[in-house]
Parts: structure tokens; sequence; C-alpha cells
């Protein structure tokens, strides 16, 4: 592949996530929005989605050290009212608050009792300020005097699971609001009645006329497999038990039901690995209602896991050393197989323990290599058999391809500029990539590995280089000093000459620094009744909410820590147009 400069020094892939245009295109992209704050209108900077109000959209996230009770909050600056001096004032920690009772007969809210067993409670969701910031706590109650239990949390919009240590105990499934007012939310849970009658019955591979084919049978010996069951709604996919270890010998297995449960036209039973990697798929089945006393599920005969031995090289066929690989996939009988994760040795080999795939290309191997190789991240469909090798007495898969080639990855090269004088470079200014997803996000899918951000230094020129995959990229710049945090969104692409040769290179535009302004407070909070002199070492994120390819989400403009006296100091984007409020006058 041939390393040639693209348009150096031009405003080249500044853009917003929608803009997205063809890897194998032989013009020039369309012009960014903005490349710096020179190219805004009055009043407005440049920011990752372009132009925008510094002043407008603030939200800022509070939280205690790892120790308090005092977890994240967020409040919303009224626009254009950020002062130079902002105070933070906690008030009391956030709570949840409830008991935990259990049913004795279905449907009876007055035919309850307190439960005073031990319980999980555990809260997942997300803040209802911050669009893309997720939250989640895990409190244990041991013995709750009368089932009331009280429990720390931060604000946002949450799931609410309790889940009795007693695994004969389905769970209970609540929501929360938390933050919007003083009051702490009352979240209650009544655990469901269970019959006396539970659901048994065998999970085989293949039923046959003449004998079951047992999971935990097969020719390589060893232990048999660990496998857990569990009941869902199909309809909410909220579970309806608690998970159960299937017969190591047998297969069988039994779950308590609740009447709830039974009451549904339906239930989702789920058969999976209790960890990562076992050679047993995951399958899911449908049941209907009324359950039968007993029943036989199977799986479909998956087969036999074999060793697998596979090498990934780059494209001068050098071994990729430590990147990570995972397989999963279809197997025979519709069952989904995940692998362990593992890492390439000096050799670019992994060693794998893995089933067979339902067909040609029914599973998926994923590589990330580390920021610091010159290969590409992959995705590519392959096929694994599996056969008994009789010299080696022993299950072997082989892999198609049996090697993985990647290619290399994109070279970026950019240089960070003082705002009032273009041609001086800045040194020292640290730089971070993270990775925002495939053709900017828009696709929606999850990759199976995740990308390791890439960082580097601007040199004595204010250059810096990075080796990059393709797609959408979120840059940092950080400067320190009086300068703010600079973010951009790049969309990082294979580009063509007019010969229709691949160009590696990818000269990204200039990013222009120029100091911000200073914004510093105290951190307060209530403990008990009284009021704390100052939250020491509490943690501050500034963001501002605003559209980017057309859903809201959280830029970071600063963040900062409180000294032991709860006293903070942070630097952020000059705000052009001020209040009264007490804001400082703009930089020129």
């Amino acid at each position: 592949m041939s390393r040639l400069a693209v348009f150096p020094r031009q405003p080249v892939l500044l853009i917003i996530a929608a803009l997205v245009f063809a890897g194998c295109s032989t013009f020039a992209p369309e012009s960014p929005p903005c490349v710096g704050d020179q190219d805004c209108p009055s009043g407005t900077l440049c920011f990752a989605e372009g132009c925008g109000d510094p002043g407008s959209g603030i939200v800022v996230e509070v939280e205690g050290v790892a120790q308090s009770n005092h977890k994240a909050r967020d409040f919303a600056i009224d626009d254009g009212t950020l002062g130079a001096t902002q105070n933070f004032a906690l008030g009391a920690p956030l709570v949840i608050s409830g008991q935990l009772q259990r049913e004795l007969s279905a449907g009876n809210p007055a035919d309850r009792t307190s439960y005073t067993e031990t319980v999980v409670v555990r809260a997942v969701g997300t803040s209802s300020l911050l669009p893309g910031v997720t939250r989640s706590f895990e409190t244990t109650f041991d013995k709750p005097e009368f089932g009331f239990y009280e429990m720390s949390l931060g604000a946002g919009t949450f799931k609410v699971t309790a889940t009795p240590a007693n695994p004969q105990v389905p769970p209970a499934i609540s929501s929360a609001t938390v933050g919007s007012s003083s009051i702490a939310p009352s979240v209650s849970f009544a655990f469901p009645a269970v019959d006396t009658q539970a659901l048994t019955g065998q999970l085989v591979k293949k039923l046959t006329q003449l004998e079951p084919i047992l999971i935990s049978s097969g020719l390589d010996g060893g232990l048999p497999p660990d496998v857990d069951v569990q009941l869902f709604d199909p309809a909410t996919d909220q579970p309806l038990s608690q998970r159960f270890p299937v017969g190591a010998t047998e297969g069988g297995f039994t779950i308590p039901v609740s009447p709830e449960a039974r009451m549904k036209s339906k239930l989702a039973f789920v058969a999976s690995p209790r960890e990562p990697g076992v050679a047993v798929p995951t399958k899911r089945f449908v049941l209907e209602t009324p359950l039968p006393e007993a029943i036989a599920l199977e799986y479909g005969d998956y087969g036999e896991a074999g060793d697998l031995v596979g090498r990934v090289v780059d494209e001068r066929s050098i071994p990729v050393v430590d990147a990570h690989v995972v397989i999963e996939g279809a197997v025979v009988g519709d069952g989904v197989f995940r692998s362990k994760i593992v890492k390439t040795d000096a050799e670019g080999e992994f060693h794998l323990r893995v089933l067979g795939s339902k067909s040609d290309g029914a599973f998926q191997i994923t590589v990330a290599p580390p920021e610091t190789s010159p290969a590409a991240y992959l995705r590519k469909n392959i096929s694994v058999t599996v056969s008994f090798d009789a010299n080696q007495q022993k299950w072997v898969a082989n892999m198609k391809p049996a090697a993985i080639v990647l290619a290399d990855r994109l070279v970026a090269t950019g240089r960070v500029v003082s705002a009032s004088d273009p041609d001086a470079g800045v040194p020292n200014v640290g730089v971070t990539a993270t990775f925002q997803g495939d053709e900017g996000g828009a696709t929606g899918e999850v990759r199976s590995l995740p990308v390791d951000p890439a960082e580097a230094l601007s040199d004595a020129n204010g250059d810096f280089t990075m080796r990059l995959d393709p797609g959408m990229w979120r840059f940092e710049y950080r400067a320190g000093g009086q300068v703010p945090l600079i973010t951009r969104l790049v969309k990082i692409s294979q580009l063509r000459d007019t010969m229709g040769n691949e160009i590696d290179d990818v000269t990204l535009s200039p990013v222009p620094l120029s100091n911000g302004r200073t914004v510093n407070g105290t951190v307060t909070g209530l403990k008990g009744n009284q009021l704390e002199a100052g939250l020491s070492f509490a943690k501050l994120r500034f963001f501002r909410v605003t559209p980017i390819g057309g859903k809201r989400v959280s830029v970071l403009l600063g963040e900062s820590i409180c000294d032991e006296s709860g006293r903070y100091t942070v630097v952020l984007p000059t705000v052009m147009k001020m209040s009264n409020s007490g804001g400082l006058p703009a930089t020129p």
C-alpha cells in the first residue's frame, strides 16, 4: 500500500457524526462545519459537533469519594448563568428505601409477610440529565429487620432488582427515578410465592429411540460442563426465577415456579454455561402453559469440543502479539456458542477450546490488537469443524481460514497550534482518541471486543501521530494550564487516490488552542442534619448536552477534583456572551 499525504494542512476530516463519505471515493470529503473558533459566529465556539454556545446546555456531575454516601448528582446550569464562582450543595445523600416482603398466596397483597433473609439489591440505569452516562449500584442487606432497607445511590432512572440469597425465591424487579425531588423514592418488593410442585426435567443433547445423548457424554473425558437454567418472561425478558444448575451426570434440573409465572401463556426457558467459554451453547426454549409435570428439552447434538490452534499475522506475515481473540456463533441445534477471550502469544498463536460451527461461515472471529500494534481490528466470518484425532486420542478443531490476516491501521497525523499564531505548534499536549463506532456509530452494532483508546503527545513542533482503525473517533486535547479541554469528532476512513490506490496516511486538520475561563467553587453536603464544610476530594465533570447525529449526547468540557476543604478549580471553554451573574468577560 502506498504511503501518501492527503491534503496536508487542510480541514479534511473534522466532521460531525452525520457526515459520511465513501471509503473508495476519489474526491475530497465535504468541508467540516468548523476547524477552529475563528470559523464560528460571534458568541459561539468550535466543538466536536460544530459551532455552539459554550454557555448553553451545561450539566455538571458531582460525586463524592468512594467511601462517601454522596453518589453522583447532576446539576443543570441555566443557559448563560455559569459564573466565575459556582458552588454545589449536594444536601443529604440520595437514597431509595422500602420493605422486602414475601407473598404467601398469588394475587393477594394482604397475604404477605416481611422478608428478613439476605437480599442483594442492585440498581442499574442512566442519568436523567446526561444522555449516555450510565450508573449502577449494589448493596447486600443481611437479615434486614422487619424487611426494611435503605440504599445509597446516585441520580438517575433505574431498574432495581432484589435477589434473595435463597435461590428458591424468585427475584423481584421495580423501577425508580432518583434525584428529581428531595423526597426519597419508596421502592418495595414482594417476592412471589412458589408452588410446592416445581418444574422438573432433563436437558439433553439429542433424544434417540435407544437412549438420550447426555450433555455430560463425550470421548475426551474430564469433568462435565457446568450448565444453568432459568425462566424468563418472553414479553419483557424479565427473570421469573433464579439460575439453577443442571445435573452433572443425567442433565436433570428442578426450577421452582411462581403462580404469577404459571398464569402467563408462555415462558422462556434459557440454558447457558455457568462460566464463559464452556463448550456448551446457550439455547432459548419457549414453553407453553399449563406446564407439564416434567419435560425433556433437546439442545440438538452440538457435537464435541475440540482444541483449536490459530494464528494472527499482519499483511507482512509478521505475528500480531497480545491481540485479544474470541469466537462466537451458531452451532448445530441452533444454540449460540461463545469461546473464552484469549491472547495471542509471541508467535501470534492463540489456543481455544471450541465447538463446531453450524455451517460454513456461521462463526465469527473477532481480533482486537493492542493500541501499540500497527494491525487493525477485525471481525470475520469463519468455519470450524471438530473431529477425533486417533493419533492424539483427542478431539481437535480446524478453522477455515487457518490463519487470520489483519490489515494495517490507518496512520493519522495531526498538529496542535496556537489560536493566536497558527504557525506556532504547541508541544506536550496530550491527545487521546476513543473509538465511537463503525460508520460513525450509525449501525448501532456493539463490538465483541473493545478497541483500546489511542494516546499520543505532541512534539516540539506540535505534531503527533496515531495508528487508528477506520470509524468514528472522539479526540480529546489536554494542554493544561489555562487551556480548556478541546474535543473533536473525526471520521477516519480509507481513501483512494485518482489511480485507485489505497491511501493509508490521513492528515487531520490542525487544532488551535486558546485560553479558556476559570471557574471555581466549593462542594458541600449534609451529614445527618449537619452541613459539612466541604466534601474532600469530590469529583466534578462539566458537560455540554447537545445533539450530534440526530441524538442528544453529553460532551465533556472539563473535570476537576476538590481539595481537602472541598474547593475546586476548572478551566472551561470561554463563554462569549455572559450574563450579569458574575461571569468573566470573553477572552479576545
